[in-house]
C-alpha cells in the first residue's frame, strides 16, 4: 500500500456522510438477502460495510484509486458479498429453532448428537494439529461464537487470517473419515 493509496483512501473516506451512505446501501442489500430466507439484522448490514473496508485495507480485495472511487469499490464489494449470501440463502433455507427441535427429541438422540459433535471435533483437532489458526477457530466455535465478527474476536484473528483459516477448516472437514462424514450428513 503506497502513500498515495493511503491518502486517497483517507480523503475519500473522510467525506461527510460517506459511512452512513455505505450503511444505507448495505441495509437495502441485507433486506434482499432476508427475502431469500436468511435471517439478517442491523449487525449484518454493519458487518457488510466493515468487512468491505477491512478487506480493502488488508488487500483481500484490491482497490485502485486511479481507476475507481472508494465509494464505487465498497458498493461493489457489498453487492458481491450480498449476491453470494442471497444465492446461499436460496439454497440453504433458514430453519427456526422450533423447526429444528424435533431433530433431537429424546435424551438418547441428544446424547448421540453430543457424542457425534465431540468425535467430529476431536477428528478435526487431530487433522489441524499444527494449524494454530484453525485450532483457534475450533476453540471459538466451541465457546459458542457463531458470527464472523465474534469468531474473529474470540480467536484473535484478522479478517484475512479468519477467511484463510476457515477455508483450511473446510478442506479438513472433507478429510474427515468417511464414516464420520456419513453420520454428520445423515443427521443434517
Amino acid at each position: 500500500m503506497t502513500e498515495e493509496w493511503i491518502e486517497a483512501f483517507e480523503a475519500q473516506y473522510a467525506v461527510g456522510g460517506f459511512e452512513e451512505k455505505m450503511k444505507r446501501y448495505a441495509r437495502v442489500r441485507a433486506r434482499m438477502v432476508a427475502r431469500a430466507g436468511r435471517r439478517v439484522d442491523e449487525l449484518y448490514a454493519r458487518e457488510l460495510v466493515q468487512d468491505a473496508i477491512d478487506d480493502t485495507i488488508e488487500g483481500t480485495i484490491v482497490w485502485d484509486p486511479a481507476r475507481v472511487t472508494l465509494e464505487k469499490h465498497l458498493l461493489d464489494a457489498i453487492r458481491s458479498r450480498t449476491r453470494h449470501d442471497y444465492v446461499r440463502a436460496l439454497k440453504f433455507r433458514h430453519r427456526g429453532i422450533d423447526e429444528q427441535a424435533h431433530v433431537a427429541d429424546s435424551p438418547h438422540e441428544q446424547l448421540a448428537l453430543i457424542e457425534l459433535a465431540e468425535r467430529t471435533l476431536a477428528e478435526l483437532r487431530q487433522l489441524a494439529a499444527r494449524d494454530h489458526d484453525v485450532l483457534r477457530l475450533l476453540d471459538a466455535y466451541a465457546e459458542g461464537a457463531t458470527k464472523k465478527i465474534e469468531v474473529m474476536r474470540v480467536a484473535g484473528l484478522t479478517s484475512r487470517r479468519y477467511e484463510a483459516a476457515r477455508k483450511r477448516l473446510q478442506r479438513l472437514v472433507r478429510e474427515l473419515p468417511t464414516e464420520v462424514r456419513e453420520i454428520v450428513a445423515a443427521r443434517a
